[in-house]
């Protein structure tokens, strides 16, 4: 790494640009007039209102909730294999109750461990 990576280039930021963009928006202001009352030029105020603007906020609140849907959806998908996987369990246990025999016990014992996530098997419970 060299020593002007730590450096930040360019101009320090007068304003916040936050601040400018919802000044504006609130205001119904033009981009010459928030470059006056912020004493900035009005290319900034251009950049600050594309870049943190309504629809830029718009386009992030967008984004974050289908994010939020997709991680749902693979929270659903995981509830329902381990649901499959707790039916077969239960299944091979039901079997194993009517015909104790050794040949249901195994099938039974791997229905089971299939419901056991794998980073947990073979371990003492002290060890998770």
């Amino acid at each position: 790494m060299n020593e002007l990576s730590d450096v930040k280039k360019g101009r320090k930021v007068k304003v916040d640009p936050v601040t400018v963009a919802r000044w504006r928006q609130a205001r119904k202001a033009s981009i010459a007039a928030t470059a006056k009352r912020f004493g900035i030029s009005a290319k900034t105020v251009s950049n600050y209102c594309r870049d943190f603007g309504a629809e830029a906020e718009r386009q992030r609140a967008e984004w974050r909730t289908k994010r939020e849907i997709e991680e749902a959806d693979l929270l659903d998908e995981g509830a329902r294999n381990f649901a499959t996987l707790l039916s077969w369990a239960r299944e091979a246990s039901e079997t194993f109750e009517q015909d104790p025999s050794w040949e249901n016990f195994f099938r039974c014992i791997s229905a089971a461990n299939r419901v056991i996530p794998k980073q947990y098997r073979n371990k003492k419970p002290g060890e998770w």
